[in-house]
């Protein structure tokens, strides 16, 4: 699932915060909260009205989710043993200057864009979000190979953090936020 929110959270999911706390989710018939659920950890329960839709929790950084799980039948325990990941925070890379600088001097179509690195290490800014193919990224709303909207922007030497490897390319203006 690329993205998660605590609206798609369901019964008998469990949730990791940022300070690494297991939670089980309780939705629906919850009667000791006015809240829609609650999460339950070994010290009590938070309510989630206490948190944004994201996930994040409103005052407290270390509460927010980080990570979401469903339990493998087989295996699972009440302690948290047997889960499965289903979806993991992607947390946004500190930027270098020049990486910031660049990303900022992109053509506005790019700078609202989105960038991903294909199999072979190269990087690309597309004006579109692209999706992962078995070599690279396709931009999604592009039909016909001369229509591609992307360019390569350097090899392996800047934006390390971006990988072939990632699930869903970067989009350059939440990296330009948070810079």
């Amino acid at each position: 699932m690329k993205k998660m929110k605590l609206s798609d959270l369901k019964t008998g999911m469990w949730a990791k915060s940022r300070n690494g706390d297991m939670s089980l989710v309780m939705r629906d018939h919850v009667s000791i909260s006015s809240s829609d659920g609650i999460f339950i950890d070994k010290c009590g329960y938070f309510e989630f009205k206490e948190y944004n839709d994201d996930m994040t929790d409103c005052e407290f950084t270390e509460r927010d989710i980080i990570e979401v799980f469903i339990p493998d039948l087989e295996k699972c325990t009440l302690n948290g043993d047997g889960l499965i990941s289903i979806w993991k925070r992607k947390e946004l890379p500190k930027l270098a200057p020049f990486e910031k600088e660049f990303l900022k001097a992109l053509k506005p179509a790019y700078r609202n864009g989105w960038i991903a690195r294909d199999k072979g290490g190269d990087l690309y800014a597309h004006d579109r979000e692209p999706i992962k193919n078995g070599l690279g990224w396709v931009s999604r709303y592009c039909y016909e190979i001369s229509d591609f909207a992307n360019f390569p922007l350097f090899s392996r030497e800047s934006f390390t953090w971006c990988q072939w490897e990632d699930e869903e390319p970067w989009y350059i203006p939440d990296l330009l936020k948070e810079a």
